[in-house]
């Protein structure tokens, strides 16, 4: 079962992309969110703020990982052609 999971989590950089974005998105919105006692509070301006805030955070973390894949990748790329070389 968790060979399947482990699997499915490293061939599917879409869902790990995800992963990032929202466990970053979200204590941010929380955050944003907290400081008003209703939703009736929150004006139009500081929705957008707030929604703007979400997304930013978001694709901080995207970015993140991809260039922690990139990397990554580069580093695995590198290691196999020593790899060859010496074997």
């Amino acid at each position: 079962m968790s060979c399947r999971i482990n699997n499915f989590m490293r061939n599917c950089a879409w869902f790990r992309a995800l992963l990032y974005f929202f466990i970053a998105a979200i204590p941010a919105f929380i955050t944003d969110i907290s400081r008003y006692k209703n939703f009736s509070e929150i004006s139009n301006v500081a929705a957008v703020i707030m929604f703007s805030n979400f997304i930013l955070q978001g694709f901080i973390a995207v970015r993140a990982f991809i260039d922690q894949s990139i990397s990554r990748t580069r580093q695995e790329k590198e290691s196999k052609q020593v790899e060859i070389i010496n074997g």
